[in-house]
């Protein structure tokens, strides 16, 4: 059976990845206490945005790449980046990937909050 909950979809990931993800998905709960979770079974990944509507301005989610966790940005490209964190090719997403014993550090609580405050600027149509 696929997973409902973030924990039970990080408890099929590798430890360290798992134990990261959990740490990520607190800055997320902090930084935007107001967000929507939602586990996507078919992508593996949990999903962040701002009202019910599950796709819609959804800002950043959490998902495993090749052992390190995945911090994606589906608007990454318009995030203040000044560490140059952010990697991708595609139009607009973006992503970083954390190796399971790195620090979370001050530049992605401020990646997610600025996601965070972007999509809410979209929200109530004025951005995008």
């Amino acid at each position: 059976m696929r997973p409902h909950t973030p924990e039970a979809l990080f408890a099929g990931w590798p430890q360290g990845a798992a134990e990261l993800a959990s740490r990520l998905r607190a800055v997320v709960l902090e930084s935007c206490p107001d967000a929507t979770e939602r586990v996507y079974r078919g992508w593996n990944i949990v999903g962040y945005s701002l009202d019910k509507h599950p796709t819609w301005h959804m800002f950043c989610y959490l998902g495993l790449s090749k052992g390190k966790v995945a911090l994606g940005f589906n608007e990454g490209v318009v995030l203040p980046d000044p560490q140059k964190l952010l990697r991708g090719r595609a139009k607009r997403a973006r992503s970083l990937l954390l190796k399971p014993d790195e620090p979370i550090h001050e530049a992605v609580h401020e990646l997610v909050t600025a996601a965070y405050h972007y999509a809410l600027f979209q929200r109530e149509g004025r951005g995008g």
